[in-house]
């Protein structure tokens, strides 16, 4: 592939349609996590809805789109640790879900770990098949 197809920016709020499309569509069928653990559609929603949108709103998630479709073709989706993120009571959510945040507190460093909030945790990666 060649670059120079290909427009990258930073993901707005405008683009969370397309992106939360391209997770479902690609991401959640291929991420070992959301594979091992059968999410749906709206358990996927739960935890990887908030995060994309997270991702969206600091300011430091990156979308792939095609120069001449105009169609979003990969992202990266980063978390700022100085920037606050949604929080809700996870303990309302199914099980699954909480299987799967749990297993993700275990492979991303806290700031406690890491001694700063000066960071980007880059969550997910994902292209469309071609």
């Amino acid at each position: 592939m060649v670059f120079e197809n290909f427009e990258f920016r930073l993901l707005q709020e405008k683009d969370f349609d397309m992106v939360w499309k391209l997770i479902l569509d690609e991401f959640v069928k291929r991420e070992p996590g959301s594979v091992t653990l059968n999410l749906s559609e709206d358990e996927a929603r739960i935890f990887l809805g908030k995060m994309a949108k997270d991702g969206i709103l600091h300011g430091s998630s990156i979308g792939a789109f095609d120069k001449q479709t105009k169609a979003l073709i990969g992202i990266c989706i980063s978390l700022l640790g100085t920037k606050p993120q949604s929080s809700t009571d996870s303990s309302k959510d199914p099980k699954r879900v909480q299987q799967y945040n749990k297993m993700l507190s275990r492979l991303t460093p806290p700031e406690e770990v890491m001694g700063t909030r000066n960071y980007a945790i880059t969550h997910s990666l994902c292209e469309r098949k071609p």
